[in-house]
């Protein structure tokens, strides 16, 4: 059974929202640009998302430990933002 739609801005509001999994579904459109700052682990990986990852977005998660956005149509580099963990 799949899972499919856009991930709603309002996700911001989910200020007790640890970890989000998302993998394997057939979720679409663009990642939320903001994300909920309490995120520890983001699994996005083998959906239809698309459009550009900024690196801001994710810098601003000071909690984030892993993030799987493989297989997806996503722009944008995360870089060394992990390297200090």
């Amino acid at each position: 059974l799949f899972r499919s739609g856009e991930i709603p801005e309002s996700i911001e509001s989910c200020s007790k929202l640890f970890r989000l999994y998302l993998s394997d579904n057939k979720f679409r459109g663009e990642l939320p640009s903001s994300l909920p700052h309490s995120l520890q682990e983001i699994r996005v990986d083998r959906n239809d998302f698309n459009g550009s990852l900024t690196l801001d977005t994710i810098r601003n998660m000071k909690h984030l430990r892993e993030f799987h956005a493989d297989r997806n149509r996503l722009e944008g580099e995360v870089g060394d933002v992990f390297s200090g963990t």
